[in-house]
């Protein structure tokens, strides 16, 4: 049986966006100094699908009820996020699946139906931090053109190569795109699809610290 863990990253705040000062893995320590040089802001966003996801609790409910349906979590209706929590919720359905517990949030909250037998090899919970990268300029027109990077920093790179494979959330993010592009260690690039007029800039500036 996977090792089962109770994994928190931090308290629960609805589309909560906090500034941070510091990270802690080397990846995203170079990234992020590339895309502060670049004129960027960091900030860090606190999934609450997966801060509230119990797999101990999820089991024992198991166990003593037939009810053991998880929360059904509120997916963010900001662009950038969406695929987050789409992704958060299918990670957990995968999961639980694996343990004859049904989760019907991301067939019900999502345009996806959850695939069949899927074998987790990697993953066993849910443990990822998120971090956005903004900009803007003010036009001619005085309307804004921002800038967004959405990235997701797993524990390993084996855990992103395996999310790579079973998430239909991220496959439909990346179609189209050269997935390497997207990738930088056990980092994940998302550009959100309204604001892709910056696209190139962004994937640069994500695979910078690879080139060096």
């Amino acid at each position: 049986m996977k090792n089962l863990k109770k994994v928190f990253l931090a308290f629960v705040m609805a589309f909560a966006i906090l500034a941070v000062t510091a990270c802690s893995g080397s990846e995203i320590n170079n990234v992020d100094e590339d895309f502060l040089e670049a004129g960027y802001h960091q900030y860090t966003y606190k999934n609450s699908i997966a801060v509230n996801f119990d797999l101990d609790k999820r089991l024992i409910q198991a166990q003593s009820t037939e009810n053991a349906e998880p929360t059904v979590d509120k997916v963010s209706t900001t662009s950038m996020f969406i695929p987050v929590d789409r992704m958060s919720l299918e990670l957990r359905a995968l999961i639980l699946a694996e343990y004859d517990i049904e989760d019907k949030a991301f067939t019900n909250l999502t345009p996806f139906t959850l695939e069949e037998d899927v074998d987790l090899k990697v993953i066993d919970g849910m443990d990822y931090n998120v971090y956005v990268y903004g900009d803007f300029e003010t036009l001619e027109d005085d309307s804004i053109d921002s800038k967004t990077a959405v990235i997701i920093e797993f524990p390993s790179e084996e855990y992103l190569r395996e999310v790579l494979e079973v998430s239909q959330v991220i496959q439909a993010q990346l179609e189209g795109k050269v997935e390497e592009d997207h990738i930088n260690g056990s980092l994940l690039l998302l550009v959100p699809s309204n604001r892709m007029t910056h696209y190139d800039d962004i994937v640069s500036i994500f695979n910078q610290s690879e080139k060096e």
